[in-house]
């Protein structure tokens, strides 16, 4: 990656850190006036905020008992990156 691709997925990083209000005040102190910049940081932040939970709800419509706690699929301990919601 070259630094102009790793500054943006650095920024996007921070971004997802910071609640919507917030995260609009550190776009515009971290890409200070860089507008095509701050064009691509919002355009992944929107792809992101619009797949949301895409692979929970897949993977809860096609494998609805492992959502029931203690049975033999449930995952004990989730993943970080993709925390699966309790569906009793």
């Amino acid at each position: 990656m070259n630094d102009s691709a790793d500054r943006k997925v650095a920024i996007f990083t921070e971004a997802l850190q910071f609640s919507t209000e917030e995260r609009t005040a550190h776009l515009s102190r971290v890409c200070a006036g860089d507008l095509e910049l701050r064009r691509q940081v919002d355009e992944l932040l929107r792809s992101h905020d619009e797949a949301g939970d895409m692979l929970t709800r897949y993977y809860a419509r096609e494998h609805p008992t492992c959502f029931v706690p203690d049975s033999a699929c449930f995952p004990k301990q989730l993943p970080r990156r993709f925390p699966l919601p309790f569906i009793p």
